[in-house]
């Protein structure tokens, strides 16, 4: 007979099993509270994602003084400022499934590397077509990290704090962006644009080693795949939760983890996946638009240039806030869960039709933190995956919903140039995402409803 024993707030729970049930590995994890290895995981994930963060914005930063070096016009570097969001997109879709069938650890580590040899090749670029390829290598770092990472810390930590911890390591990115404009000015004065790339390449580099020596394996990716392994055995009992007798547990659980049947995949996800997919991808849109958009149409409406700027920053500042409210509403729910989401969404719609009043009535800097408050369900868009997919298919699904919501990033800039060129009121400008608004309300009660049906 074999013992399994989970040690956490000073309690102990022991259960006695003939054989080990793999179950009971997910039972404590998700019991258990937040310890050390939680935290580390957590710190070096974060750190992964600030290095993405910096990466994707430093190039729009330079894209005037290398127009001006090269002499070349702006609209030149168009493939270039694509080139990392499409490898994001694409390396998204196939590092899910890779993270799905080898584990999340070891692309976490080579996309470390590939930013920071992406961000250093950037800096040796001399013209637009080696600059993109460097540019497609950081987007393909990007595209490893962003599932990996994600899945990770979704395996790592209890389902009820998960999507906080999904949402917090997005503001890694977020952070990374604002950094990355901040240190811009200096750098650029101390070295050129060259030294804000050589930064951004040597910043992730020691995460590689660092990453390859400390950071732990998903234990729920090592309890399905492998069954009760030495190393799982060891981070088990790092984290606190013990499985004694291990010689006869282990020999069974390998055995069951060989035979035992994968019931999960995407496609018997479908019938979910699809309005997720819709709010995954309206959401995209409205995050890069309303982005790309907001300090021209703030300036068009009479706004001054300062106002205009700022915008940029409230408009951050109030989706993280927004994020970080929805994502404990979402942690704190349970049957209702995705009711949370569909009223973030009337809120955001509610707030696009009166984005003109906010303006005349509170000013551009009060209406720019409404509108980021809105983007809050933007930040959450992906940590909602972990409340709807298994493990076994957590980081492919993460990294599908990554790939769909970067052609919301690209469609957002498109349909706001047309909302600019058509010369619309600013509220009526604002007031058009209102309808995508409400198609993702119906798209997340969708969802909640064909769930219940998958639990049933």
């Amino acid at each position: 007979m074999s013992s399994f024993a989970r040690l956490g707030r000073g309690k102990i729970m022991t259960q006695t099993m003939n054989k080990l049930d793999l179950s009971k590995i997910d039972e404590a994890l998700d019991e258990m509270p937040l310890n050390r290895t939680h935290y580390t995981v957590f710190f070096f994930c974060f750190l992964l994602f600030f290095c993405y963060g910096y990466c994707l914005q430093a190039l729009a930063l330079v894209v005037p003084l290398l127009a001006t070096e090269w002499k070349l016009s702006a609209d030149a570097f168009g493939i270039a400022l694509t080139a990392a969001v499409a490898g994001l997109g694409v390396m998204s879709v196939v590092a899910g499934s890779l993270g799905d069938r080898f584990g999340r650890r070891p692309f976490l580590i080579l996309a470390a590397l590939l930013i920071g040899l992406g961000c250093l090749g950037t800096a040796l670029s001399t013209d637009v077509t080696s600059l993109a390829l460097w540019r497609l290598l950081s987007g393909i770092g990007l595209g490893l990290s962003l599932p990996n990472g994600m899945a990770l810390i979704a395996d790592f930590v209890p389902t009820r704090r998960r999507v906080v911890a999904m949402t917090l390591l997005s503001g890694g990115v977020a952070i990374g962006t604002i950094a990355a404009g901040l240190l811009a000015p200096a750098l650029i004065a101390a070295g050129g644009w060259k030294l804000l790339f050589i930064v951004g390449g040597i910043l992730p580099l020691p995460l590689v080693a660092i990453m390859y020596f400390w950071l732990d394996e998903s234990p729920r990716f090592l309890a399905k795949k492998h069954g009760y392994t030495p190393a799982l055995r060891a981070l088990l009992e790092r984290m606190n939760i013990v499985v004694s007798d291990l010689g006869q547990a282990e020999s069974m659980s390998q055995e069951n983890a060989k035979t035992a049947p994968t019931t999960a995949s995407m496609g018997r996800y479908l019938p979910l996946s699809i309005p997720y997919w819709i709010q995954c991808a309206l959401t995209g849109t409205f995050m890069y638009g309303l982005m790309n958009w907001t300090p021209v149409l703030f300036l068009n409406a009479g706004a001054s240039e300062a106002d205009s700027l700022r915008s940029v920053a409230y408009l951050n500042a109030g989706g993280f806030a927004g994020g970080f409210i929805l994502s404990m509403l979402l942690d704190r729910s349970k049957d209702r869960v995705l009711f949370v989401p569909a009223a973030a969404f009337a809120f955001a719609a509610a707030v696009y039709l009166g984005a003109g009043t906010l303006i005349a009535t509170a000013g551009y800097s009060v209406t720019a933190l409404f509108l980021g408050l809105a983007l809050g369900t933007s930040f959450i868009a992906i940590g909602l995956a972990s409340r709807i997919y298994p493990s076994e298919i957590l980081a492919t699904s993460i990294g599908l919903a990554a790939a769909i919501a970067s052609l919301g990033g690209v469609a957002g800039p498109l349909a706001g140039s047309w909302i600019v060129a058509q010369g619309f009121p600013v509220g009526t400008s604002f007031g058009l995402l209102a309808v995508p608004a409400v198609v993702c309300v119906v798209a997340v009660l969708a969802v909640h409803f064909i769930n219940k049906r998958f639990k049933r």
